[in-house]
């Protein structure tokens, strides 16, 4: 099986990659593979124009659900009070002027992931940003101690920028706060509207995505809205998505 996370050939020149080899060895992989999938409908499109007689699946990424147990000591690198989330890796997808415009709504932001951008002119952004007095930059934590630091958001964000190749993707992030019973504000990307949920709050716009996040760092928590989160995440669980490619797999000739 070939199962494709990412639009390769948009992407290619984003990460310093040869369109034209990405295109080639894509096309061998293809005919290699009995079966492929992608992570994304549009994805696996684009994917079936290369064989479309190939079996392929559609296999979006997942969560691992999180047990809630009783919180540990207040982190000492974490601000004190409600602040805005945002954990991943920090990179040339991430629109850093949402972040800024919530950091000038006078919201405290915190993110937590590696550096891995590439580009001087996006690193220098992300690097001006942490120079706020409401921003942190924790940098990366284990999985061990995410826990702690996630738990204690009032919001989290996945602030994607809008092109061609996040149009493809599709951000492991949301599903992890809803996971923690967490409001999630997202870009308006094809897999936010895949998820087909009121439980996120899908921006099209700069403004509207700073009002949403506002909205739910300013409100109270709501233990029923927090328990439907973690059930609407639990139905998008690494273990679902398993049974899927099992049950796909056992009746591959079923493939649409």
């Amino acid at each position: 099986m070939l199962y494709l996370t990412d639009d390769w050939v948009s992407g290619a020149r984003l990460l310093g990659l040869s369109t034209v080899t990405i295109q080639r060895r894509l096309r061998q992989n293809v005919g290699s593979a009995d079966i492929v999938g992608a992570v994304t409908p549009g994805l696996l499109t684009k994917l079936r124009t290369i064989d479309p007689n190939k079996p392929s699946i559609t296999l979006p990424n997942a969560c691992e659900i999180p047990v809630l147990r009783p919180l540990p000591q207040w982190p000492s690198d974490l601000p004190y009070g409600p602040s805005v989330g945002l954990v991943g890796q920090l990179n040339e997808r991430i629109d850093v002027q949402l972040l800024e415009s919530i950091s000038d709504a006078g919201m405290p932001l915190v993110v937590i992931g590696p550096m891995t951008a590439k580009d001087p002119s996006v690193i220098h952004d992300f690097e001006t940003l942490f120079e706020r007095d409401n921003v942190r930059w924790l940098g990366l934590k284990t999985s061990q101690d995410l826990p702690a630091y996630i738990s204690r958001f009032k919001v989290g964000i996945t602030p994607y920028r809008i092109n061609a190749f996040n149009n493809h993707s599709f951000p492991l992030k949301t599903l992890e706060y809803l996971s923690y019973g967490l409001p999630a504000v997202a870009t308006d990307l094809p897999a936010s509207r895949f998820l087909s949920t009121g439980l996120i709050d899908i921006a099209q716009t700069g403004p509207e995505f700073v009002s949403f996040v506002r909205k739910h760092w300013g409100a109270a928590r709501d233990t029923t809205a927090c328990q439907a989160r973690r059930d609407f995440a639990r139905t998008h669980s690494w273990g679902a998505r398993a049974d899927q490619l099992i049950a796909a797999l056992n009746a591959h000739t079923d493939f649409k």
